[in-house]
């Protein structure tokens, strides 16, 4: 069709004469001519004509459709080309303003490094100015100049000062990887007096960098390598119970952080069973708790939370041990706690004889009671059945301990013992679980203990002329204790009015029992309450022990006639404020009716326990 357009096109203008018209004889023929070319090309658009793609006249309306799926790809890749260009050019730009910021910052490094060089060599300046006057004043003046212009030469041909060394974050809160050995210019000019202070400059930073080296490779020996990091996310961690996001060495171990897919509990003891069945990380320890990053200030104000982590550590830098030192003072602790509770024994005697007869006798060397011998064992088998309890729940629930060590004491003989736990707990409820097995065993024996001695006590009133082979004690003391002091006065009704009150030795051994274990259920540091707190309240139970322990001391302060409580505080804050180690899982909660209902219990008897009695003034101190 293209061709028999064009042919007819070439047709019409055949006619069409090549020379301008001159004559009217030409006129017809180039109308005719002019008619032909016009209408050849309009025969030549007859329907059908257009159908060849290589047509380029006049098309029906479908082919606009056409010329435009076929424009739009060529534009919109044009316009990628330009955002591509676009794109380009602004990465050009920032990457010129960070070279141009970077060397911004080297130029202004360069500034301050000339500034400290020149501020040395003023320093050297006047130390050699300081020295011509001092030399000036001693020797005449040809030798004064000649050790002038010796101290300026020595001064000009002196090498420039070496900058002091950019530092870098450090353990010690400074930024220093290597520590110079050795000043960066002459001290010894500044300081002429002291000719050694080179080498003691030296001296200190080698001590110092060797300190920073040994802090560094302790952190290192805390933390995974490379190899058991990729074995723990590949082999330990996976989708359906922690997917981790983020793996970042601390100074406490290896942070694994990410998100938990199921609950604390399930999570925890899947992974343990998959860290269980790699012999490649059989020495590794993985604990769940809360990110151990403190959140920065723009978090808090977001509201953000902090995440729970895996911190794994190695499980040989973490084990604890007790050495040997350690044993030696747990044995020799029960032989000074022995005689401190028989002490404590003959001291409740000594209202069993007027005037004294008793301290005469024992001065004399004559034996003292023999319900006093009774007393002191019974007090020290209560301690070791709190233990006992301690070290049957531990085998039970595979957590080590140390030998335990016994405080002793004046007032009551001793305040009890200090049982250390060597190795993380599994979860809360184990750590609830093992302290307070010791202090619920021996205050039931030792309620139970009370009440029976009560029971065998004498009814009779007893005088300043009494003379009785049972310790006799004030009824003040008893009435310390509310709990205690109630009990007594509905056993013993000759106690109401009277001073003092003849009591059965186990009744002393009861009472005994009770106040020690009740002293250590205070929710306080690692005190048995304090090791309760933490397995039930978590990270709020340092809040607690802080706010007990204030409450103490006021109470020491406030109401002092009870040494018991003084001195017992002061046992505290200088050996059992800190918070106990964490357990393997912080985030398991305790949570079931049981152990809750046994909280209660225990600190409802706490309570009772150490408040005073309220309807009796207390103005009788124990007995020393």
């Amino acid at each position: 069709p293209r061709r028999r357009y064009h042919r007819t096109i070439a047709l019409g203008t055949m006619f069409l004469p090549s020379a301008p018209l001159r004559t009217r004889r030409q006129l017809p023929k180039a109308a005719l001519a002019l008619a032909v070319a016009c209408l050849c090309p309009v025969a030549a658009l007859r329907p059908g004509c257009m159908r060849s793609p290589g047509f380029r006249g006049p098309q029906p309306q479908f082919a606009s459709s056409q010329c435009m799926r076929s424009t739009l790809p060529r534009l919109e890749a044009a316009e990628e080309t330009k955002e591509a260009a676009r794109t380009k050019a602004q990465q050009e730009a920032h990457e010129k303003r960070m070279r141009a910021e970077r060397l911004k910052l080297q130029a202004e490094r360069a500034e301050l490094e000339a500034a400290q060089l020149a501020l040395q060599a003023e320093q050297l300046k006047l130390a050699a100015e300081l020295k011509r006057k001092a030399n000036a004043k001693n020797k005449p003046t040809t030798a004064g100049d000649a050790q002038v212009a010796t101290d300026e030469t020595a001064v000009a041909e002196a090498p420039a000062a070496e900058a002091p060394t950019p530092v870098q974050q450090s353990v010690f809160g400074r930024d220093e990887k290597t520590l110079p050995s050795q000043a960066s210019f002459n001290l010894t000019a500044l300081f002429p007096n002291n000719p050694d202070i080179n080498t003691s400059y030296s001296s200190v930073m080698k001590a110092l960098a060797e300190a920073e080296a040994a802090v560094a490779e302790a952190e290192t020996k805390l933390q995974l390598n490379q190899t058991q990091i990729d074995l723990c996310k590949e082999k330990v961690f996976d989708m359906k119970s922690y997917f981790v996001t983020d793996v970042e060495q601390t100074t406490l171990g290896t942070v694994f952080r990410g998100n938990l897919r199921k609950s604390p509990e399930e999570t925890f003891d899947l992974v343990q069973s998959r860290l269980k069945t790699e012999e490649k990380l059989s020495g590794i320890t993985l604990l769940l708790l809360q990110d151990p990053t403190p959140l920065t200030l723009e978090q808090l104000q977001s509201g953000e939370e902090r995440r729970p982590v895996f911190l794994a550590v190695d499980k040989n830098e973490v084990s604890q041990t007790q050495t040997n030192p350690e044993k030696l003072i747990a044995v020799g602790s029960i032989v000074v706690t022995s005689f401190t509770t028989l002490g404590y024994a003959l001291s409740s005697f000594l209202l069993s004889s007027p005037d004294g007869a008793l301290i005469q006798q024992l001065a004399n060397g004559e034996p003292g009671p023999e319900a006093a011998g009774t007393i002191a064992l019974g007090v020290l088998g209560l301690q070791l059945l709190h233990e006992a309890a301690h070290f049957v729940q531990a085998k039970r629930l595979g957590i080590k301990t140390g030998i335990p060590v016994l405080v002793p004491s004046l007032q009551i003989g001793l305040f009890g013992g200090v049982t250390r736990i060597l190795t993380f707990p599994r979860n809360r409820a184990d750590l609830f679980d093992f302290a307070l097995a010791g202090p619920a065993v021996a205050a039931v024996a030792s309620l139970a203990i009370f009440v029976a001695g009560l029971a065998l006590s004498p009814t009779d009133a007893v005088t300043a002329a009494t003379i009785t082979p049972n310790p006799v004690l004030p009824v003040g003391l008893l009435h310390s204790s509310l709990l205690l002091g109630s009990i007594a006065d509905v056993m013993l009704p000759t106690m109401n009015g009277a001073q003092n009150v003849e009591l059965d030795p186990l009744a002393v051994i009861g009472f005994t029992g009770a106040l020690i274990n009740a002293l250590n259920l205070l929710p306080i540091g690692r005190l048995d309450g304090g090791r309760i707190s933490a397995a039930l309240f978590g990270p709020a139970a340092g809040f607690i022990s802080g706010l007990s322990l204030l409450t103490l001391g006021l109470t020491t302060i406030l109401f002092g006639d009870n040494s018991v409580i003084a001195f017992f505080s002061f046992f505290i804050i200088f050996f059992q404020r800190s918070v106990e180690i964490p357990t393997a899982n912080e985030l398991s909660e305790v949570k079931d009716t049981g152990r809750l209902a046994a909280a209660v219990v225990a600190a409802t008897f706490m309570l009772f326990t150490l408040l005073p009695y309220p309807a009796v003034e207390q103005t009788t101190q124990m007995l020393i």
